[in-house]
């Protein structure tokens, strides 16, 4: 990874990770889930450093059909998750929380609150399914 970071350096070549999400539920209710995203997570993020990327991104991972409408749940077990892999990025690499399988912002705005003084930002997917409720562009 490092040796690519550099020939990518070299050639004023800069460049994002994008983590993996398939699978992985950093705010998962079973423990050992929970440490296998951590894993890959923090694994991506690691990857992103050596490679000097601008950013990571990653998906928080809420999904309204697992948590059946409990997003406490979800939040709290995402905690320990992030702060984890906040710590991996380090002060100068932000990680990028980008929406995937939320229908709204209200868990991806609790994991921004609680952060709000560390380096976790906001990478907007607006391939929204048509089938889906629309994204709220201001905030409450």
């Amino acid at each position: 990874m490092r040796s690519l970071g550099k020939a990518l350096k070299e050639r004023d070549i800069p460049c994002t990770v994008h983590a993996p999400f398939m699978d992985l539920s950093p705010g998962g209710f079973d423990q050992k889930v929970r440490a296998i995203s951590l894993d890959r997570l923090k694994r991506a993020t690691s990857f992103a450093n050596e490679l000097g990327a601008l950013s990571v991104v990653c998906h928080p991972g809420f999904d309204r059909w697992r948590y059946d409408g409990n997003e406490q749940l979800w939040f709290d077990s995402s905690i320990g998750t992030w702060s984890e892999v906040l710590k991996e990025a380090g002060p100068s690499l932000p990680v990028m929380l980008e929406n995937i399988f939320e229908d709204e912002p209200s868990t991806l705005l609790m994991l921004f609150d609680y952060f709000k003084e560390k380096n976790l930002w906001f990478c907007f997917d607006s391939a929204i399914s048509t089938s889906s409720q629309k994204f709220p562009l201001t905030s409450g």
